[in-house]
């Protein structure tokens, strides 16, 4: 059959079905109307016995009235619950306290123990305290016939048991509750509010001051709020207010004086967490629970991180990392401690959230009995506890914005950032106010104005070129530790005069001239001259501005080095003047050091140092005082932000056309040697600490190289060997210990980790940490914008390389591609958080390493410093590489282009990474 033929005849089909169906359809929907009506009639017979049988059922319950809030609660034992019966039809009522374990849900009914045919209401250690507002007596556990409305009130209250309570109509007048073989009432009855009554378990009077949260040690979980008191004349808000019986108190128990720390409207804003955790004490316990660590932090925003920081108002997750004190040798006095990798936020307000904390076999850690009543709603009759509660449900509701559980927390509280104003405010106004007097009030514009600090030359060293035999110091004094920087004057002049005329004169290949003298700044401190032990003094405890002595001032002895590379090839070449940093507890003196002398000469800089007054060589004295008793504490922040000041005019005096450039001193053929177009900064170890501050403040320069840094004493000084012996007092080796370092005062191991972040409340007035959101990207008022370079050593024993990690992310600081060689940095994403130079030269602040390679044969190398909370001791971590970076000639290079006039930083490792030492790199 063809194809067209196949198509009509399944076509005819299909035509001659549609017909046939159209004939049978409305026969079959006329069968259909028919049985609809039948079908309608039926179902509404069905609907109304289904009705009439549950109004029947409901008619049969008797469980009319209710008990309102019916919710289940928990309080302290004594502790009275207010609840109200509801929907009372009748005048009178009974109500009565069952046992919880008495009554079970059936359906909408309560199926009670009976006894007989009477509710059972079991051994119920609650009573009803006060029915309609009128007190009870003999705490009766059924109270009735009494006369109610449409509601009734009534208070429970009870003792280490579980009450149900229960209302009822009495029809037979028996004085009991009817109920079926069952245990349904067959009387009209309610019931609701359950409430179990148990110990307070903690006494929050006994606390006195302390935060009970965590009864281990007063201040802790510190920081924190309830260690505040509101203020409506801080950018906070809220002011410090620690008492001293809250302090730690030294082994002859004096407590630390806390007036200085009072001045302060928050916490520092890179100030390390603490609380003791019992069960969570030992690195095994860490990793069960999965805490976020140093080596990985970026674990910090894990949905299920145990240990969180949240921004209160943005509910936005802190970078940080987590660790165990690995100081103490007894777990008893191991604390857990959170530190920020990015510096807090300014006057920000922070939550801290730990949760399903593990001990070491992995089981969870239960919440402490204080926080617990807290979290779990126990409510108490305790008057201090009950005036917590609302700003921990606040905290509550917070967390659960931020996806955290209160039913999975161990413990939470919260903690206010000091403000930028009270940090700096101090620093701020001594500079402004000294500046003002030399005729100088815009400091933002860097525009030298007004007249150059006043200053005295007291000595001038020419040097000759070194002989064959090399280089002949001249006559020198010996270096006398307190004392020595006093005798400078003496010193210069025996250099300059007494040498040569013994045939002693002094030779240098790099140096062309040494200047000393001394410079007048204003003194703020509360001691003529500024002396060491000083500090400042305020009008009121609330003040934050210090007074001064008038006419107080203070002779600043300073220390420059003029190369010879201004007059190389016999023509004079202007020099670029920068400011040098001394270390740890040194002097002026130190700008004398060989990687200082080929820096001035390699790239023709005028360096010219100062003592970090505050933190130097005299200060010794005061730094001894302070181990003894933290009371004296203020006095080195006090004196270094004075230091601070000395630096500044210091650098004012090098640029100003009538400071040294007036001077012969530093003219050759009647010529400045210094071009005085713009100021720089260089400092190394302490001067890279400080030298982060001075740099946030500093009027006159806006490029700095800050070498080894770090900022934040807190985290510094325990990972650093140099904090030894003043924590042992073991200053002297061979010596006996005397029992006069800090730890010998303060031994308490638990308080340790306290009374570092205590001063480092502080110390923030006067170091990088305190200053460091506004050393680059947000200037602080009336102070221009700068850069900053630093260069870190790699495994450092001295400042640790982690602190310089934090301060580049606080700085917003870039590194380079390849910062180090893979698997040389202990973590396990390097630098993270620390964006990468994608373009050289670069325009920014930027961190970069420098490696001095592991051990090999003929060098012990560096080792990856510890990730624990202990320096990085030799030989275990090789060499120290502090001095590397200084002395290496590439790293030298890449300063000088820094540090000039629209800088850059230049890469100077052909695109690997830094080495230095003679390493070249394992590949």
């Amino acid at each position: 059959m063809g194809s067209g033929a196949l198509v009509r005849r399944r076509a005819a089909a299909s035509a001659l079905t549609g017909a046939l169906l159209a004939l049978a359809l409305p026969a079959a929907d006329a069968d259909a109307r028919a049985e609809k009506p039948a079908a309608r009639a039926g179902d509404a017979r069905h609907a109304t016995a289904a009705q009439r049988g549950k109004k029947a059922r409901k008619r049969r319950s008797l469980r009319t009235m209710r008990i309102a809030p019916d919710g289940a609660a928990r309080h302290a034992n004594g502790t009275p619950r207010e609840l109200s019966a509801r929907r009372i039809k009748r005048p009178r009522v009974h109500l009565m306290l069952v046992a919880c374990d008495g009554a079970k849900r059936r359906g909408r009914e309560l199926a009670f123990r009976r006894s007989g045919g009477t509710v059972d209401s079991g051994p119920v250690a609650a009573s009803l305290a006060s029915v309609a507002g009128e007190p009870t007596s003999g705490a009766p556990t059924q109270v009735g016939p009494v006369r109610a409305g449409r509601r009734l009130d009534f208070t429970v209250t009870g003792t280490d048991g579980c009450a149900l309570a229960v209302v009822f109509v009495d029809r037979d007048r028996d004085g009991r509750l009817d109920v079926k073989r069952s245990g349904v009432p067959t009387e009209p009855y309610g019931a609701g509010g359950r409430t179990r009554f148990e110990p307070l378990g903690v006494s929050f009077q006994g606390a006195g001051p302390c935060d009970p949260l965590d009864p281990a040690v007063c201040l802790q979980p510190f920081p924190n709020d309830h260690f505040t008191v509101a203020d409506p004349s801080t950018d906070t808000g809220r002011r410090v207010a620690f008492g001293r019986a809250m302090m730690p108190r030294s082994n002859l128990g004096a407590p630390i004086d806390p007036t200085e720390w009072n001045r302060n409207d928050g916490f520092s804003p890179g100030s390390m967490l603490i609380t003791k955790v019992p069960g969570l004490e030992t690195q095994e316990a860490f990793e069960r629970t999965g805490a976020v660590p140093i080596t990985d932090i970026a674990r910090s925003f894990d949905p299920d991180q145990p240990i969180v920081v949240i921004d209160a108002e943005t509910h936005e997750r802190h970078l940080i990392w987590s660790e165990l004190d690995a100081n103490p040798v007894n777990p008893a006095d191991v604390n857990l401690i959170i530190r920020p990798a990015v510096n807090f936020e300014e006057g920000h307000r922070y939550i801290v959230a730990l949760r399903k904390l593990r001990n070491a076999e992995g089981e969870i850690i239960p919440a402490q009995r204080p926080f617990q009543i807290y979290r779990d709603r126990i409510m108490t009759s305790d008057p201090l506890v009950e005036a917590r509660r609302e700003h921990f449900e606040s905290l509550f509701a917070d967390l659960r914005q931020a996806g955290i559980a209160r039913e999975d927390l161990y413990l939470a509280w919260d903690f206010t950032v000091a403000s930028e104003r009270n940090l700096t405010e101090r620093m701020l106004s001594i500079r402004d106010d000294a500046f003002a007097q030399l005729g100088d009030a815009d400091l933002a514009d860097m525009k030298v104005e007004g007249r150059s600090p006043t200053f005295v030359i007291t000595s001038v060293t020419d040097y000759q070129p070194c002989g064959d035999d090399g280089c002949e110091p001249g006559l020198q004094l010996p270096d006398l530790p307190i004392v020595g920087p006093l005798l400078d004057p003496v010193t210069g002049l025996i250099t300059s005069i007494v040498s040569p005329l013994l045939g002693m004169a002094p030779e240098d290949d790099r140096i062309l001239r040494k200047v000393q003298g001394e410079l007048v700044v204003p003194c703020y401190t509360n001691l003529p001259l500024c002396t060491t032990l000083s500090q400042f003094s305020y009008s009121s405890p609330a003040d934050t501005i210090p007074d001064r002595l008038p006419g107080n001032v203070t002779l600043a002895a300073f220390t420059c080095l003029i190369p010879r590379s201004v007059v190389a090839d016999g023509e004079l070449r202007k020099a670029r003047p920068s400011l040098y940093g001394h270390g740890l507890l040194g002097s002026h003196g130190e700008v004398e050091a060989a990687n200082v002398k080929a820096m001035a000469n390699e790239h023709n800089f005028v360096f010219c140092a100062t003592d970090w007054a505050g933190f130097a060589e005299q200060d010794l004295p005061t730094i001894a005082l302070i181990l003894q008793d933290l009371s004296n504490f203020p006095k080195l922040p006090d004196r270094t932000q004075q230091g601070m000041l000395n630096f500044l005019f210091l650098g004012r005096a090098m640029i100003h056309p009538q400071g040294f450039s007036s001077h012969p001193a530093f003219q050759f053929g009647g010529r400045s040697v210094i071009d005085t177009d713009r100021l720089f900064y260089d400092g190394n170890s302490q001067g890279g600490i400080l030298g982060g501050a001075l740099t946030a403040v500093a009027p006159d320069f806006d490029r700095a190289v800050l070498g080894v840094p770090g900022m934040n004493y807190s985290t510094l000084l325990r990972r650093s060997v140099d904090f030894e012996p003043y924590a042992e007092g073991k200053f002297i080796d061979g010596l006996p210990d005397l029992g006069l370092g800090l730890y010998d005062r303060y031994p308490n191991e638990l308080e340790r980790p306290l009374i570092l972040a205590l001063m480092q409340m502080l110390w923030d007035r006067a170091e990088a940490n305190g200053y460091a959101h506004h050393m680059t990207k947000d200037p602080l008022p009336n102070t221009p914008p700068h850069e900053v370079l630093l260069q870190v050593a790699f495994g450092d024993h001295q400042v640790s390389m982690w602190t310089a990690e934090v301060e580049a992310r606080t700085i917003g600081a870039a590194t380079n591609p390849t910062p180090l060689d893979p698997g040389r940095h202990p973590d396990v994403d390097p630098l993270f958080g620390i964006p990468r130079i994608t373009a050289w030269p670069y325009e920014g602040s930027a961190v970069i390493y420098y490696d001095s390679g592991p051990p090999r044969p003929g060098d012990e190398g560096v080792v990856a410093p510890p990730t624990a909370n202990v320096p990085p001791r030799p030989p275990e971590y090789g060499r120290d590489p502090h001095s590397d970076p200084r002395s290496d000639p590439a790293a030298r290079v890449q300063k000088s282009e820094f540090l000039r006039i629209g800088g850059q930083v230049v890469d100077v490792c052909g695109g690997r990474p830094c080495y230095t030492r003679g390493w070249t790199g394992a590949g």
